[in-house]
């Protein structure tokens, strides 16, 4: 507080009697000198209050810097996680081209080795063929050769017989010496006709002996070939198997990939809503504070101009909503609930003994004319107004009533949520 010279109640003294006409007496200067000083104590006072006032107005503004810091801190952390998923979903979308290329591969190999096998089956076939072929033949020589011994067990008896048949005829021929060189000629050319035949028949044991031996030479190298061709057949079959659990394996990994997109969309699309709301309420909420700044400023240049303000500050705002008010569309009355709030409102101030200004500020929302909506918000604020004076003791030169119709909306009036919440009265005190 700044120091008043001590001839400062003289020359006040001297000014009050000056404006009085020099009629006044000495005491009734010094009382109103008196009221004077009360008064400027009374301002100085107001004014400290006010810078209080003000400070507090600073933190809340800081404590909502906060808040919309960590909510966009939040939107800012929401996005990175949106992009880690897409990330993630790109990453297995290639795997799955991955797996679906490596199925394809498997696919193809199978058909290969279905082809070689199907190949072989049909060389197995082939060699079946040859070997039942080189049985029966086998079985003939076998079965010749049985023939041509018996043939040459016939013709060694004969020649057996033929041996005997000259001693006998010697003996014979002896006692009486009937014979002659033609009758011993017929025997030995027999003998030699048949030692002719076992040469032969030799030469055709031997020959069928030889075709014995080829035969089963190749009997040998169609089952080796065929012992071969079986071990390829296991070996594509069991190749085949290999392939077919390669392929349920690729085809278990592309389902859980699969489910993994899914799980990943999902929580892409989780992720996105909750930025979006965030994003939404952000900015709801700077257009709540936005719009809440503009009347409440508007408030403090229309009172000060009035000359209704000691300070000229903001102390605080209250609202009143559409569910406190019971303020339907285009309805002006206050509801008990409104009513009982507004005392609270009312007496907190009476009793705090600020000489404050009060402005009761009415909205609504867009629907309708333009026009019945600002009657509408007048009315409303004159209402509270008028209950605030008759009802809560506070006089009509320090409250003022302004409607805004549905210029300064808090929320999206295209839903009846929204137009609710715009139909509301704002309470603006100042001092």
């Amino acid at each position: 507080m700044i120091a008043r010279p001590p001839y400062a109640p003289l020359l006040l003294s001297a000014l009050v009697s000056l404006v009085l006409g020099g009629c006044a007496t000495k005491e009734f200067v010094q009382q109103e000198v008196g009221v004077v000083n009360q008064r400027v104590d009374e301002l100085k006072g107001l004014l400290h209050n006010t810078n209080q006032r003000i400070d507090t107005s600073f933190t809340r503004i800081e404590a909502a810097d906060k808040r919309i810091g960590g909510a966009e801190q939040n939107a800012r952390e929401l996005g990175q996680r949106s992009d880690a998923l897409k990330s993630e979903l790109t990453q297995a979308g290639q795997r799955i081209d991955s797996v679906a290329d490596g199925l394809k591969s498997a696919h193809q190999r199978i058909d290969v080795q279905g082809a070689e096998i199907a190949r072989a089956h049909q060389r197995l076939d082939g060699v079946d063929a040859g070997l039942s072929a080189a049985r029966q033949e086998t079985a003939g020589a076998l079965q010749r050769m049985a023939q041509t011994e018996a043939r040459l067990g016939v013709a060694e008896t004969g020649v057996a017989a033929l041996k005997a048949a000259p001693v006998s005829a010697a003996v014979l021929a002896a006692p009486g010496a009937q014979s002659s060189g033609a009758a011993s000629a017929d025997p030995l050319r027999r003998l030699d006709e048949i030692a002719a035949q076992i040469a032969a028949a030799d030469k055709r044991v031997e020959t069928g002996a030889q075709a014995l031996n080829a035969a089963s030479e190749r009997i040998t190298a169609v089952e080796a070939s065929l012992s071969d061709t079986r071990k390829r057949v296991e070996s594509g079959e069991a190749g085949l198997n290999q392939a077919r659990q390669d392929i349920a394996k690729v085809q278990g990994e592309l389902t859980r990939a699969e489910s993994r997109i899914t799980a990943n969309t999902e929580a892409i699309g989780a992720v996105g809503k909750r930025v979006d709301g965030v994003q939404g309420d952000l900015v709801k909420a700077e257009a709540a504070t936005a719009a809440v700044s503009v009347t409440a400023q508007e408030a403090l240049d229309r009172a000060k101009a009035a000359g209704k303000l000691a300070e000229g500050k903001l102390v605080h705002e209250s609202t009143l909503t559409e569910e406190l008010t019971g303020f339907g569309p285009y309805q002006a009355w206050l509801s008990n609930e409104a009513k009982q709030a507004l005392k609270k409102f009312a007496d907190k101030l009476l009793a705090e003994n600020q000489n404050v200004y009060i402005e009761v500020q009415g909205h609504s929302d867009t629907s309708g004319k333009a026009e019945r909506n600002l009657i509408f918000s007048k009315a409303r604020a004159e209402s509270v107004r008028a209950y605030l004076n008759k009802s809560c003791g506070i006089p009509l030169h320090r409250a003022a009533a302004v409607g805004y119709g549905g210029e300064k909306p808090v929320a999206d009036n295209s839903s009846k949520e929204g137009r609710a919440k715009n139909r509301r009265v704002v309470l603006v005190v100042l001092k």
